[in-house]
């Protein structure tokens, strides 16, 4: 599409001329959603480290309270085995309270393998994942970007357009490789005032 017609004056900079580029267009729409969705995974990365701080806090948690049904046991078989020996309670008392302990012991047994478990995730190498995930989008995005710019011919310098070479609708070059370089753009040079 032409923008400006022969004989018209021009600004350096100005947009004379602009080339196909839907598919510009659309690949930096694409471009633009793949950022948008890098930076949703930062996001989500980041919840992960949240979690995790929490699992670790809520399974430090687990295991105090285990421990202290441990420690409640513990001071019950105590107390049984008095009385057992004072012949004020049953053996069968004691054992189940001997249960009791080793059941406790093998929970807290349990919590801390889960501690350990959550500690052992590493949540922050999907963050730096992540981020360095997001540059490399950033950069198709900026590639993207450059390529729309490729599709719009500007004036090299102020002066006015003396003659198109090239009309709407014809290729330039072949088709794997259209570049129109603005230094074959004809145009006469405003005078300078001096």
């Amino acid at each position: 599409k032409v923008v400006i017609q022969e004989g018209e004056s021009v600004k350096s900079g100005a947009i004379l001329m602009e080339m196909e580029n839907t598919l510009a267009k659309a690949q930096l729409a694409e471009a633009e959603a793949d950022v948008a969705a890098g930076n949703e995974q930062i996001k989500q990365a980041l919840l992960l480290v949240d979690q995790q701080k929490q699992t670790i806090s809520a399974q430090k948690a687990g295991i105090e309270a285990k421990e202290f049904e441990l420690g409640s046991a513990k001071a019950k078989l105590k107390q049984l085995d008095s009385l057992v020996k004072n012949k004020l309670a049953k053996p069968e008392e004691l054992e189940s309270a001997s249960e009791l302990v080793r059941a406790g012991e093998k929970a807290v047994e349990v919590e801390q393998a889960k501690l350990r478990a959550a500690q052992t995730l590493k949540p922050e190498i999907a963050v730096e994942q992540a981020r360095n995930d997001l540059k490399a989008r950033e950069a198709r995005l900026e590639k993207a970007r450059f390529a729309l710019e490729e599709t719009r011919i500007k004036a090299p310098a102020d002066g006015t357009v003396l003659r198109w070479y090239i009309h709407e609708g014809e290729t330039l070059g072949d088709r794997k490789s259209t570049r129109l370089n603005s230094s074959h753009i004809p145009l006469s040079r405003m005078p300078s005032s001096a």
